[in-house]
């Protein structure tokens, strides 16, 4: 009001969502499908996006990770098997075209036994020595350590994996992106956020993902 300039709604969450995640700096948007369509569509637009076979899941109301990369503009890259993929599989898949490595938490199902997948600092440290990034769906996730979701990720670790800070993470509740200043700014000048930006009221949004509250943790709802 004093200066007669537009605010943002956005600076009411950017704050907490950076205090949650360790991340320089954040964005909200209206749900977790919206965040990695925008991460997609601003960052690797035309170019190639290498995701595990045994995460290209489909999430609520239809929506596949295969469709989800194909309307952001980046083609998909499947490596590894259902079961185990390595980071050797990520090099053997990467190009010049190569703009991300797309990791997708399976919230909705599990494949246990005969296992494996590259851990987030690897992939972190191995997209970063080629002047990439890795877009991390956290799924439902998680803010707190808590016992109850010992098997969901921690969004406060993965934004700093190795003591570094990550690329994109995004988080559900309302759906956010938290990374490097210099990816969220691509983002936002996206054509796409103006379609997926928050729309929520900021109270209770801000309230909901504000460290000092206990429940800041997403326990029921999985949907993206």
């Amino acid at each position: 009001m004093a200066s007669g300039e537009r605010a943002t709604r956005q600076r009411h969450v950017r704050d907490v969502l950076c205090a949650l995640t360790g991340a320089a700096d954040a964005l909200a948007v209206n749900n977790n499908a919206a965040a990695v369509l925008l991460a997609l569509a601003a960052t690797s637009r035309d170019g190639e996006v290498i995701v595990s076979r045994g995460e290209l899941v489909e999430i609520g109301d239809g929506f596949r990770i295969p469709d989800i990369l194909a309307e952001s503009g980046a083609r998909l890259v499947e490596v590894g098997t259902t079961n185990r993929t390595y980071l050797r599989d990520v090099e053997r898949a990467w190009s010049e075209r190569t703009r991300a490595v797309l990791r997708v938490h399976t919230s909705n199902y599990r494949i246990v036994g005969f296992t494996a997948q590259p851990a987030i600092a690897e992939l972190v440290g191995f997209a970063h020595e080629r002047g990439a990034l890795v877009i991390d769906d956290l799924g439902s996730g998680a803010l707190a350590d808590l016992p109850l979701l010992a098997d969901e990720t921690l969004g406060a670790r993965v934004a700093a994996p190795g003591g570094r800070p990550g690329d994109l993470q995004r988080r559900q509740a309302a759906g956010g992106s938290a990374g490097r200043p210099s990816y969220l700014a691509r983002a936002r000048r996206s054509p796409a956020c103006g379609s997926t930006r928050w729309r929520a009221p900021c109270a209770s949004t801000s309230s909901t993902w504000r460290p000092s509250t206990p429940c800041c943790v997403s326990t029921s709802t999985r949907g993206r």
